[in-house]
């Protein structure tokens, strides 16, 4: 079971805000919100800047910065098509961002997959990002297996899966060797 103990704060320096902002203006192009309704196009430039800011923090989080930029230069070279959740190049992890806009724990909030977004066999990550934009909290993990079996009408009558974050895994702690002498 997943405690506030667990949740992971990852904080993002002014020169990785402005790196990822670029990134998130640029995959703009398509001029759509996976929401998906109209007024969803004035929060569009949030939106994106929610989602890159959450699948940075969780590639930092693993230690591969690198790969997360190389994803996203693969996704700048088709740009109206979505990264069919591979958020990490070979990687089945799709982390899911939401914009902190209440004072509810991390814990009271719910990781939401709508279904065009689904895939079963994936692992999907919940990431708050702080209105600040200086922190991402990463939240926890769930299978596709986990979710419950039938889709709920979310935002706009958009069908979605969703968990209590307080159901979700907890992000297991990770421990790079150091190079030795390779």
């Amino acid at each position: 079971m997943i405690s506030a103990s667990d949740v992971i704060d990852i904080r993002v320096s002014p020169s990785e805000l402005a790196f990822a902002s670029r990134l998130a203006k640029s995959a703009e192009i398509g001029g759509a919100s996976a929401i998906g309704s109209p007024q969803r196009l004035e929060n569009l430039s949030e939106d994106q800047r929610t989602g890159m800011l959450a699948n940075y923090a969780f590639a930092k989080w693993i230690g591969h910065r690198e790969l997360w930029r190389i994803g996203r230069w693969c996704q700048d070279g088709t740009p109206r098509n979505g990264d069919g959740g591979y958020d990490l190049p070979t990687l089945r992890v799709d982390v899911k961002g939401s914009l902190l806009r209440t004072n509810l724990q991390p814990l009271d909030h719910h990781l939401w997959v709508r279904q065009p977004e689904w895939h079963d066999g994936w692992t999907y990550v919940l990431a708050l990002v702080k209105q600040s934009l200086d922190v991402v909290t990463l939240v926890g993990w769930a299978t596709s297996e986990m979710f419950p079996p039938e889709w709920v009408n979310g935002t706009h009558g958009k069908p979605r899966r969703e968990l209590r974050a307080n159901l979700l895994k907890p992000l297991p702690p990770l421990h790079w060797e150091r190079e030795r002498g390779i």
